[in-house]
């Protein structure tokens, strides 16, 4: 940003703190701003805040970055303590963007109170040439001292054990550094621009060059064939073997537990990856690239233990977390039995595992990340032993379940088809039986109050679902393109019909909305082909967008509502299937007596073409009681709807389906 800009538009955000609301102290010596909360014991060093502009001459808005002290100056000693009143403070962090391009700040000591440091604290501090940090600070967090460009030298202490990404980058007089024995990490570009890390490399010899515990890259000749990480190499950094692509194989070390972006970039030639501790490589933290992952898997396709390739995966006793992308495209695995105590899998954990056919959880395993089995087309068994618990995980977003792509699900031993939930159960998570194509029915017991998002979404063979009247609540396409599902009655528990909920259910010709209904969302029933009637009690308040969307074969549309509202013009409209023309249906509207006009000057519903008014005498034609089911092929609802609190029956039925005392009941 020109910092010369005096003039905007309009500050859409101003002054927006980093840290939470509290009082303010200022050093009267240094000028240093701190932040306390009365009745609290610790403080701060202020942190930066961020403003959000708009330019008077340009449209993009702008993020504007202020020290938290802006009038610092000199050789700058923060507090270990100050007092307010008869209240004492401790200093014990410094906050982000704390000296955020103070350019007055000549030299910093940091007391021992002090055990963390924000990021960018000293982002581009021109004028600081010497800091002193606290025997007890353990991260130097990114950006730290990135551009300060007069800084010469620092003592980094003993209880240092990660350098965050970039946080010396650009200190182009930094000579001095030594690197603790404790550290562990180290980030992507942390000493990157420093004569520091060029004198490092001058001098290292021809191959692997290693910063500490990280192995940064190699010097000389791009490496060829086989190569092994050494021991005690805690992370590969990042484009540490980029565009190598004559790299054939590479042995990791149990120590890495990190391995940066684009590590790996251009390895076409990649061919094993070879593990000495199975455990240990679940564990690795690989980052995420765009279309794939920093493992180098990704590359490989072929994982090596001890020497033996790895085909049928049995995750070791102990380990309680398969980390993101640990097996990414290992395109040989055929088959993963995950033990006990396993209670993540992580993000694209197994994605594109190509081979894999069948995979064991267990009761332990609680959350299952994004991406996880993504891609693994062949996958066809998935074996649990606890009905109850697998209801109970949660899968971090759509298509991650391991049921996918159209496994069969066993449990303990036997196939699962006709599913009852087991009692006990209060809920059943979103998407766990997502795709599940074996499944035919689904008894679910009193005591489940929710079904989530999606849960069983795509389960194209499920033709019954019985509800409990315990049910509270139904998720957003719960059911949507269970092309089988053909009767559905909600319970009166549910009060509202949620987004695309039976979307796609293609063979759905009969539904009971029960009057404790009070809105039907947006696609409830979008592309329900075989529906041909539809009762909407009088309960109903709202009817979103497309909700009956392309029911082709709706010829009665019963509405109950007394007072009818404003619903959208899509609501009940259709399509040609060859032109794809667009058009309102032909099914005739039936409203309460002494509506009719009503519903004609209502937007939504006077676009049907025939509005009839319902009789209020039970023996009479077009009588329709509230809480009834009724699913006719009669263009004209004159004389049959069940009620089934045990109201009488209209004589004389139509041609068409019913239900009677719970059962569907055929005129011919």
């Amino acid at each position: 940003m020109n910092t010369n800009k005096k003039v905007y538009l309009l500050a859409l955000l101003s002054f927006v703190t980093l840290t939470v609301t509290a009082d303010e102290y200022i050093d009267p010596q240094t000028n240093v701003v701190y932040t306390y909360e009365p009745g609290q014991l610790t403080a701060s060093v202020k942190a930066g805040c961020n403003e959000t502009i708009r330019p008077v001459n340009g449209s993009e808005l702008e993020v504007v970055t202020h020290s938290g002290s802006p009038d610092a100056a000199g050789d700058v000693v923060i507090l270990d303590r100050f007092t307010v009143g008869v209240s004492e403070y401790v200093v014990t962090s410094i906050g982000e963007h704390a000296f955020w391009m103070n350019q007055n700040i000549k030299s910093v000591n940091i007391p021992q109170t002090v055990t963390e440091i924000g990021t960018s604290a000293f982002f581009s501090c021109s004028s600081l040439t010497t800091v002193q940090l606290p025997d007890g600070l353990t991260r130097i967090a990114s950006s730290l001292f990135r551009s300060c460009s007069n800084l010469i030298s620092i003592n980094i202490p003993s209880s240092v054990s990660a350098i965050d990404g970039y946080a010396f980058y650009d200190c182009s007089s930094l000579v001095s550094l030594a690197l603790p024995a404790s550290l562990t990490f180290i980030g992507r570009c942390a000493f990157s621009g420093t004569p520091w890390y060029t004198a490092l490399y001058d001098v290292a010899p021809d191959g692997l060059f290693y910063i500490g515990p990280q192995l940064a890259g190699y010097k000389g000749d791009k490496p060829t064939g086989e190569l092994v990480i050494k021991e005690g190499t805690t992370c590969v950094g990042f484009e540490a073997f980029s565009g190598c692509d004559g790299l054939t194989g590479i042995t990791f070390p149990a120590s890495v537990a990190y391995v940066d972006y684009e590590a790996f970039y251009g390895c076409t030639g990649l061919k094993a990856v070879r593990i000495n501790d199975l455990t240990a490589w679940c564990g690795i933290e690989f980052e995420d690239e765009f279309r794939g992952s920093s493992n180098p898997l990704s590359k490989a396709h072929h994982l090596y233990l001890n020497g033996e390739e790895v085909i049928d995966l049995v995750i070791p006793e102990g380990v309680t977390s398969i980390g993101d992308y640990a097996f990414d495209n290992c395109t040989s695995l055929a088959s993963v039995t995950i033990p006990d105590r396993v209670t993540s899998i992580g993000t694209c954990s197994f994605r594109s595992c190509e081979s894999l056919t069948s995979v064991t959880i267990p009761p332990s395993l609680t959350t299952i990340g994004s991406g996880a089995f993504i891609w693994c087309h062949k996958l066809a068994t998935v074996n649990i032993s606890d009905l109850a618990a697998w209801c109970g995980v949660t899968l971090l977003e759509s298509a991650v379940n391991p049921l996918y792509y159209g496994a069969h699900l066993y449990h303990n031993g036997e196939e699962v088809t006709d599913l009852v939930i087991p009692e006990g159960v209060t809920c059943i998570n979103s998407y766990v039986f997502q795709n599940f194509a074996h499944l035919t029915s689904v008894t679910i017991p009193d005591g489940v109050s929710s079904i989530g998002e999606q849960a069983f979404y795509g389960c194209r063979k499920l033709t019954r679902v019985v509800f409990p009247q315990s049910l509270s609540s139904i998720g957003d396409r719960a059911f949507w393109r269970c092309n089988s599902l053909d009767d559905v009655t909600i319970p009166e528990s549910i009060t509202s019909i949620g987004e695309a909920v039976f979307s796609e259910c293609s063979s759905l010709s009969n539904i009971t909305i029960p009057e404790s209904v009070t809105s039907i969302g947006v696609g409830a029933f979008f592309h329900c082909y075989s529906l041909n009637s539809i009762i909407i009690p009088h309960s109903v308040r709202s009817i979103g967008q497309e909700a009956f969307y392309a029911c082709r074969s709706l010829t009665s549309v019963i509405s109950q509502i007394e007072e009818p509202f404003e619903i959208a013009d899509d609501v009940f409209k259709s399509y040609n299937e060859v032109t794809y023309e667009s058009f309102f249906t032909s099914a005739t509207l039936y409203v309460p007596k002494g509506q009719k006009a009503h519903y004609e000057a209502t937007t939504g519903w006077s676009n049907f073409k025939e509005i009839v008014e319902l009789s209020n005498n039970p023996d009479t034609p077009n009588y329709s009681p509230t809480g009834m089911t009724w699913n006719s092929n009669s263009k004209h609802a004159s004389s049959h709807i069940n009620d089934l609190q045990g109201r009488r029956l209209m004589q004389k039925p139509m041609k068409g389906v019913y239900i009677q005392d719970g059962k569907k009941v055929i005129v011919r």
